[in-house]
């Protein structure tokens, strides 16, 4: 079995080091935490109604 320090560093696992944290340092004001919430908010939405649309259409039904 190789070890992790015998396996070449991946440039994604370069850039990813080198990137911005994943979090802000400073904590998010409340506008942008709302902001945020809605953005999720409405890809949950859009999610669901693209998953309605497909079995209105009969995407999901078995055919025959």
């Amino acid at each position: 079995m190789r070890r992790q320090a015998d396996l070449p560093e991946s440039d994604d696992a370069a850039a990813a080091a080198d990137a911005a944290p994943a979090w802000p340092r400073e904590p998010l004001s409340p506008q942008r935490l709302r902001d945020a919430e809605v953005a999720q908010a409405q890809a949950t939405l859009k999610r669901e109604l693209v998953r309605v649309y497909a079995l209105s259409c009969g995407a999901s039904r078995p055919k025959g």
